[in-house]
This record gives structure tokens, C-alpha cells and sequence, in this order.
């Protein structure tokens, strides 16, 4: 075996670095490190949820911390283009927002966001503008959209079409 170190290796990172940053559409996919996702409430399933995670609201019963997965470890996503939108209703009619916990895991399929290949990345709040809607009709749309170095949460309150925007670092959680 042989290894062979380029002159100025260095300079050549320095330089590579120097086109990006005058031309950042120089890379226009890129493949996950890892697998992104939020927490959510999901309807609890005997024999396959953990008995500990049951809760019961409003008479449903529920499984709490469960990861819902976006994208996982080697998946590639194109830059600047949303690669999945999910539905989630409010579970609580006193909640003035709705909030949403991303998660990381170096896992490809983790089951809840507590296991130990999970981090938390960040929080997102949405505020419920109107919250004569009943909780039943309280419904909003969540997605992800990867940046060159950031993450970017969409978030939109479904009856009223209000967008909220959130960029999270991807450079200082890795």
C-alpha cells in the first residue's frame, strides 16, 4: 500500500474552499451523515410500541418520544428543495403554539427520540393564531429543506396558511 500526499495539500483545501464560497452551487446535493427527524405523539400500537411510552390524552391512547423520520443516514437530498412534508394535528387545546424537537441519529431507523443514537438538533415554535379553531381542526404541515450548511424547518398553520421559518446549524451539531 501506498499513500501519496499531494504538494500542498493544504493550499489545495484552502482553494477549494475559496470556489465554494464564490460559488456555492458548486455542490447541489449532498448525502446525510445522518438520519433527521422530529418528535411526535403516535397512535400507540400494542406488541410494537413500549408500554412505558403510553399516554392517554383525551381518551386516545398514544405513544410518546417516537422519532418520525425525514430523512435517513446515506440518503442523498438536492440542496434547497424540500424533501418531505408531514401533517400533525395539535394535541392540546390549551397550547398557544405548537412546538416541533428535530432530532439527529447516527441509527438509520430509531424507534424513539430518546434512544441513544438521538440528539436533539433544535426546537421550533408555532403560534396558534387562532385558537377558537377546534383541536380537531388544528392541523399543520411540517418540512424539511437542506441548505449548504443549514437546515431549514418550514412549518405552516393549515387554516390560516401562516408560514413560520426556522434555520438550524448543521456545522455546530455534528
Amino acid at each position: 500500500m501506498r499513500v501519496i500526499i499531494p504538494a500542498d495539500a493544504g493550499l489545495s483545501v484552502l482553494k477549494g474552499a475559496v470556489i465554494f464560497g464564490h460559488d456555492s452551487s458548486l455542490i447541489s446535493q449532498r448525502i446525510c451523515k445522518k438520519t433527521y427527524g422530529v418528535e411526535m405523539l403516535a397512535r400507540f400500537i400494542n406488541g410494537r410500541h413500549d408500554n412505558r411510552k403510553k399516554v392517554i390524552i383525551d381518551g386516545d391512547e398514544l405513544c410518546k418520544d417516537v422519532f418520525d423520520k425525514y430523512v435517513e443516514i446515506g440518503q442523498t437530498v438536492t440542496l434547497n428543495e424540500c424533501v418531505a412534508v408531514r401533517n400533525y394535528r395539535a394535541v392540546n387545546e390549551e397550547d398557544p403554539y405548537i412546538t416541533f424537537m428535530v432530532y439527529t441519529s447516527t441509527s438509520k431507523n430509531p424507534m424513539y427520540v430518546d434512544d441513544v443514537s438521538c440528539a436533539k438538533l433544535g426546537t421550533v415554535e408555532i403560534p396558534i393564531t387562532d385558537r377558537s379553531v377546534p383541536l380537531a381542526d388544528r392541523y399543520f404541515t411540517f418540512s424539511f429543506v437542506f441548505g449548504n450548511t443549514e437546515l431549514k424547518v418550514q412549518a405552516k398553520e393549515t387554516r390560516t396558511g401562516k408560514t413560520l421559518e426556522a434555520k438550524l446549524d448543521l456545522l455546530g451539531h455534528h
